[in-house]
């Protein structure tokens, strides 16, 4: 089994070495600076990616384990687990992984180890071969295989992962039902609460949805997750006050990076920006100015100034006291090389003031950046496409649109989706006309549909009927969706 270690820790690379080498895993590669995997552009090969939650440079694990999925520059059966030495450590949401992303808290020992790696060697044994031609298998085929895999195991956890891996694949192969038994198998309540919860989201199931989430509301349990989900139903659909109040439900005062992003642009959305920025400028007073709380921060304010340019909803601030703000926000030291993080941002940043100061130059750096298209992220494309819309360059638009849809499938519901959606709605609603956003949304629903993937389909229909609900043709074309999907309804609509 090929394994990498991330750690900026030579103790803590050796250490893994060891331990590795011991139980007959010699071939290790280590690695102290995760910068390095931004320029690649062939994968990695490897099964198993130990990565210290803090790797330096404003970048954490979920950042690197997510852009290393998005660009698949790791086999879809590579194992990532994320290494912390604060035994309060956890993900704020899971993340989009065939084998479940596991945290591991310093200090380890030889058999957490050992045991680690004999559930990776289990699981890739049943399922590499799947997931190597994943893609070029007919649904039916997909069914089969899927299905004749006999977990045998008196080990929950490997079970749980075993499971959790069958039903995402029987989801590609469009069986909800199939997944929706095997969910019920799982034997972990926070991950069967995750599982359910995505295979009724993707579905459209809501009376499904409230019903577990009112479960797991009764029993005290998920606060996190099931804000998370009713949240980004709520933004979806545009009620921003009702998300809010969601949102809300969570302990503000230790809100922290994304939730605290996810929760001001909300209150921009719902009361204004005064509220925001006052949100945002309590926190900045108590964060360490050398802190990736203090960096989130700076980037949150920033994203709430363009957004207030963009809407033009100032909240009694005058159009230039904005854009001073925001200059002042774009010349900040986050933006400079030292932090990786949010270096990698300032080329949109700096698209993103040229379109508000009316410079030619936009159209410039907009062609450079779109060269690298296949390279950006959600936060990036999203300022890509308002750019494209803005320059009318309409043909650019559709192409950075789709690759977005290409990137939004391995997103899961989070607060970075949370805070994508927010800024997306504004995106359309700012760039483009009723009548082109139509257009666009009917477009990509039946791109999606002529691909075979239904439900990503049907989750455009969703969008566009909930802005336009006078369209009638496309609420038909989203019926025979319905039917053809195998579902008897999909959110209010029943299938005809």
């Amino acid at each position: 089994m090929k394994i990498r270690i991330i750690d900026p820790s030579l103790q803590n690379r050796n250490m893994f070495k060891d331990i590795l080498t011991q139980i007959g895993q010699p071939d290790v590669l280590l690695q102290s600076d995760a910068r390095q995997l931004f320029n690649r552009d062939k994968p990695l090969p490897c099964d198993l990616v130990l990565i210290n939650a803090d790797v330096g440079f404003g970048l954490s694990a979920p950042d690197i384990i997510r852009f290393l999925t998005r660009d698949n520059l790791v086999p879809a059966w590579c194992k990532f687990v994320i290494v912390s030495s604060d035994t309060s450590y956890q993900l704020s949401a899971p993340i989009f992984r065939y084998l479940q992303t596991e945290i591991l808290h310093l200090p380890v020992n030889f058999q957490n180890i050992r045991y680690l790696v004999y559930r990776t060697i289990t699981s890739i044994k049943l399922f590499k071969p799947i997931l190597a031609k994943l893609h070029k298998m007919a649904p039916a085929e997909l069914v089969k295989k899927v299905t004749d895999i006999n977990i045998k195991n008196r080990d929950p956890i490997l079970d749980d992962e075993l499971l959790v891996m069958k039903l995402q694949l029987l989801m590609q192969a469009k069986q909800p039902e199939l997944a929706l038994k095997l969910a019920n198998k799982i034997k972990d309540p926070a991950c069967q609460f995750r599982e359910l919860a995505y295979i009724n989201l993707v579905t459209g199931q809501d009376d499904a949805i409230n019903s577990l989430v009112a479960d797991a509301q009764k029993k005290n349990r998920f606060l996190f997750g099931r804000v998370y989900l009713m949240t980004y139903l709520n933004v979806a659909e545009r009620n921003y006050r009702s998300a809010l109040r969601l949102f809300q439900q969570l302990p503000l005062e230790s809100l922290r990076g994304n939730d605290a992003q996810a929760y001001a642009l909300l209150l921009q959305q719902a009361e204004g920006l005064q509220k925001a920025l006052s949100f945002i400028n309590g926190r900045l007073s108590k964060a360490s100015r050398t802190s990736m709380l203090y960096s989130n921060l700076i980037a949150t304010k920033t994203k709430l100034y363009f957004v207030a340019l963009a809407t033009g909803e100032l909240d009694s601030l005058s159009r230039v006291d904005v854009y001073m703000m925001l200059q002042e926000m774009a010349d900040h030291r986050i933006w400079q090389k030292g932090e990786f993080k949010y270096s990698v941002y300032a080329p949109f940043l700096g698209l993103g003031m040229a379109l508000h100061e009316g410079k030619a130059i936009a159209e410039e750096q907009f062609e450079l950046l779109l060269l690298q298209l296949k390279k950006l992220d959600m936060s990036q494309l999203n300022v890509l496409l308002y750019a494209a819309n803005k320059l009318e360059k309409h043909n650019a638009s559709r192409e950075i649109h789709e690759r977005l849809e290409q990137v939004l499938a391995k997103v899961e519901v989070s607060p970075e989706l949370i805070s994508y959606m927010i800024l997306h709605n504004i995106v359309l609603a700012t760039s483009m006309t009723e009548e082109r956003l139509k257009f666009r949304l009917e477009y990509l629903a039946l791109n999606h549909w002529q691909s075979g993937r239904y439900y990503r389909a049907l989750m455009r229909f969703k969008d566009l009927l909930s802005i336009f609900p006078d369209a009638e043709d496309s609420e038909q074309q989203m019926r025979r969706l319905i039917s053809e999907s195998g579902l008897t309804r999909y959110w209010r609509y029943i299938r005809s």
